[in-house]
């Protein structure tokens, strides 16, 4: 099984290091990248992505209103939520969303695969 995951990032530099990390390990692809809120919400339509890094803040549509949006509309993709801040009202926010975990972007990147693998290892045990 391939875990097809997608990234919202205004930042491409964080799109090229996760996408190139993700994929050096079997088993994940990197199906699409969105710059904010409502091209994440594309991407979930039109490639249907197991998982979307989803950062918090962005410009358009941030990654609270486009969590809410993707969990009510695509229940079957899961959102990890990014942020390169420490803001704890921002990251009970996107709790409330319904966000799989949440993340510091600068975080170990071994520590997020491990969670897309525990989360997709869930996901495939509760269908």
């Amino acid at each position: 099984m391939t875990i097809r995951v997608a990234i919202a990032d205004d930042y491409p530099q964080f799109y090229d290091i996760y996408k190139y990390y993700l994929e050096c390990f079997g088993g994940i692809k990197v199906v699409g990248y969105a710059r904010n809120g409502q091209e994440a919400i594309v991407i979930c339509q039109a490639e249907a992505p197991d998982f979307i890094l989803m950062d918090i803040e962005m410009p358009i549509m941030d990654g609270i209103k486009a969590t809410r949006f993707i969990r009510r509309e695509f229940p079957h993709v899961a959102v990890i939520g990014l942020t390169g801040f420490e803001n704890s009202k921002r990251l009970a926010e996107m709790a409330q969303a319904g966000v799989y975990c949440c993340f510091n972007k600068f975080d170990s990147l071994e520590v997020l695969t491990t969670a897309i693998y525990k989360a997709a290892g869930s996901l495939i045990l509760s269908d």
